[in-house]
């Protein structure tokens, strides 16, 4: 089965487990809400590991097509965070 293929997946971060709606923007929030404080392992309902962080960014994804779908969603969220989303005058 596909990453997309699953109603949810779960969020590893810090010992905890987090149950995330299989959405793009729900698995976007958690990686970058979660994503400040730790590394991030996202896992299928029957432990198959979708992906995992180096803080909000993306180390690793076994589902390319997922990740093909989830980055137009995750990186503007990345950019407002990091301050790449502003334009700088010089």
């Amino acid at each position: 089965m596909k990453a997309s293929d699953y109603d949810y997946l779960i969020g590893m971060h810090s010992g905890d487990y987090q149950r995330i709606e299989n959405t793009l923007e729900a698995v976007s929030d958690f990686i970058c809400e979660a994503g400040m404080d730790d590394d991030l392992v996202i896992i299928t309902p029957d432990n198959r590991r979708v992906l995992n962080t180096f803080g909000i960014y993306i180390d690793r994804c076994a589902d390319k097509d997922y990740l093909e779908q989830l980055l137009p969603v995750l990186i503007p969220k990345q950019m407002e965070i990091d301050g790449t989303d502003c334009e700088h005058e010089l």
